[in-house]
């Protein structure tokens, strides 16, 4: 007895034959698990098939007059509406070739006549059950991308809005997650005394678990005591994230204090990639000092110190996230921080606009069709020509 069960109880299998008889065999034996519908030539059974209410499995004799099982798998495999329907071809031929052809055309099993009803049967139930199930993945990576789409959302909710009007400076942003939703982000904060905090940052991983904890980050920064240093900001972040955030993550960053009316940066380094400092005077590029540090996260008593950069007039500050260095081409080369830098060369005298779209090509040009294995952020920062010093 045939399987009454309910993974195929509600689905429509459209049985294709020009023999009368043949339709009436099949009808009987599929109608106690599901629901049939019957089509005596091509014509009949491609009108149904592009009905409001496509089949879930077609079983479609090969040799018709008029249009032949072959003709009409292709035209169902050429339209989008239909090409994911399962094609199960009912023929007397036996022969490797006609089977090659049939799977060649898209078919996804043969049944030979005579016609044994528990093979049928089989047959039928197991694809139906995968299409059922390809149906249920289908719709829960749906939801899945809904909910990577949703935590996107709220992340780009937490960058600024629009850049600030910094005197005395120049701002470029870029912030790109690999997926819909990503572990970067970069912030602008205005503070007391024309001063700005600057942050890069970077949590390991990828899609919802890391933006999730990107939020986390930003709102830590902006939540923080006031008046902390760039060190003391880091290892207010790290203790609060190793003692009271429960995950495997980490994270990387950059914080800064920055002060246009003195043209310095006063940073700390969590584990992140060295920023990248252009010299105006020298039209060089040059990692920026500074102790790397621990990522945060990992060690709830390390702690991050301090370091001074003077910004002279035209200079140009580079912060950004390993997913431009580590931009794989197809031989698996990474771009690496010499191509970066030697971007920066050839861009930062034209401005920060400049350098971000420069970068964003040059990254884009070397791995070609190779897609980004990770998120995307920088932020730019120039010194004016014309300021006071």
């Amino acid at each position: 007895m045939p399987d009454t069960g309910n993974i195929a109880a509600k689905q429509t299998v459209l049985v294709v034959d020009d023999a009368p008889e043949n339709i009436a065999v099949l009808s009987a034996l599929l109608k106690g698990f599901c629901r049939v519908r019957v089509a005596t030539n091509g014509e009949k059974a491609l009108e149904i098939a592009f009905s409001g209410e496509p089949p879930d499995l077609i079983l479609l004799d090969v040799m018709m007059p008029g249009l032949d099982g072959h003709a009409v798998c292709r035209r169902l495999k050429a339209d989008a509406r239909t090409r994911d329907i399962p094609v199960i071809f009912l023929t007397a031929k036996a022969e490797v070739a006609d089977e090659q052809k049939g799977f060649e055309l898209g078919a996804v099993d043969y049944i030979t006549k005579p016609i044994s009803p528990p093979i049928v049967i089989a047959r039928v139930q197991t694809h139906l059950k995968l299409r059922r199930a390809a149906e249920e993945l289908r719709a829960a990576y749906e939801d899945l991308d809904q909910e990577f789409r949703s935590v996107g959302e709220v992340q780009t909710s937490l960058l600024p809005a629009s850049l600030p009007e910094i005197p005395g400076f120049q701002v470029s942003s870029h912030c790109r997650p690999a997926r819909r939703a990503g572990g970067d982000a970069f912030d602008l904060l205005p503070l007391p005394e024309g001063r700005w905090a600057v942050m890069v940052a970077d949590v390991s991983g990828h899609g919802a678990p890391s933006a999730v904890m990107m939020a986390m980050i930003c709102i830590l920064v902006r939540t923080a005591p006031p008046g902390l240093s760039p060190g003391r900001m880091l290892t207010h972040l790290n203790a609060t994230m190793a003692r009271h955030i429960r995950s495997e993550q980490f994270v990387t960053a950059v914080f800064g204090i920055l002060d246009p009316a003195a043209g310095t940066f006063h940073f700390a380094n969590a584990g992140h990639p060295p920023m990248l400092l252009w010299r105006r005077k020298t039209g060089r590029t040059e990692p920026a000092a500074g102790d790397g540090g621990m990522p945060l996260g990992i060690d709830a008593e390390s702690v991050y110190e301090s370091a001074p950069l003077v910004m002279e007039a035209g200079d140009v500050l580079l912060l950004y996230t390993d997913g431009i260095t580590e931009a794989a081409n197809a031989a698996g080369e990474l771009f690496g921080e010499a191509r970066l830098a030697a971007t920066m060369d050839a861009s930062a005298g034209r401005g920060t606009e400049a350098v971000r779209n420069a970068v964003l090509r040059a990254v884009d040009e070397f791995r070609g069709p190779v897609e980004l294995a990770d998120d995307v952020t920088m932020l730019v920062l120039q010194s004016a020509i014309n300021d006071r010093r």
